[in-house]
C-alpha cells in the first residue's frame, strides 16, 4: 500500500471512532446520564458542608465546653 492510501485508511478509521463515541454520548445524554467531574466535585463538597453543619447543629447543642469543665470541677 502507499502511504497515502495508509492515510486515508487511518483517517477513516479516525473518523469512525468519533462517530461511534459521539453516538455513545448521545445514547447516554438521551438515558438521562451525564458525568462530569467538576459537578461531582461540587456535589461531594455540598454533602461534606451539610454534614458538617448538621455536626455543628448537634455539638452546639451540648453548650461550651468550658462550661461543662466548670461544672465537672464544683
Amino acid at each position: 500500500m502507499y502511504s497515502l492510501e495508509i492515510a486515508y485508511l487511518v483517517m477513516l478509521e479516525q473518523r469512525a471512532d468519533r462517530i461511534r463515541a459521539a453516538e455513545q454520548a448521545h445514547l447516554l445524554e438521551a438515558a438521562g446520564y451525564y458525568h462530569d467531574s467538576n459537578n461531582t466535585f461540587k456535589l461531594t463538597i455540598a454533602w461534606l458542608g451539610r454534614l458538617l453543619k448538621a455536626l455543628g447543629t448537634k455539638l452546639e447543642q451540648f453548650g461550651d465546653t468550658t462550661s461543662t469543665q466548670r461544672a465537672l470541677e464544683l
